[in-house]
């Protein structure tokens, strides 16, 4: 699976972002859930955006993250709802370009070479 540090190298050293379109809606991507990188990237974006979420919600991610993924930073697929935000100002969250503050999970598991396409 592929590691989320490699892909923000390549999105934080200038890549145009394609932002999702769905604000509000339901979008595909990956996630990587640990205590100092909560992080969603849409299908087809170029750029990763915080995960802004309840702690109620929060708690289960980190649960079912740990089961997903053999190692931190791998990235697990996911299906949500929720809607695209501007960047924040937090300790972890200021260099990402983008937020999205996740309101449902609709699918969330291992993820595989045909996610996204």
């Amino acid at each position: 699976m592929r590691h989320l540090s490699l892909f923000l190298l390549g999105a934080l050293a200038g890549c145009a972002a394609t932002p999702p379109q769905e604000s509000g809606g339901s979008l595909a991507g990956h996630l990587v859930m640990s205590p100092r990188m909560q992080v969603f990237v849409p299908c087809h974006a170029q750029e990763p955006l915080w995960v802004v979420v309840d702690d109620a919600l929060r708690e289960q991610l980190f649960t079912r993250y740990a089961e997903l993924v053999d190692e931190p930073g791998e990235e697990a697929f996911a299906q949500v709802r929720g809607t695209v935000g501007p960047a924040l100002d937090c300790q972890w969250c200021r260099d990402f370009p983008g937020s999205f503050r996740l309101e449902a999970v609709l699918e969330y598991r291992e993820a595989s070479a045909t996610d996204c396409r």
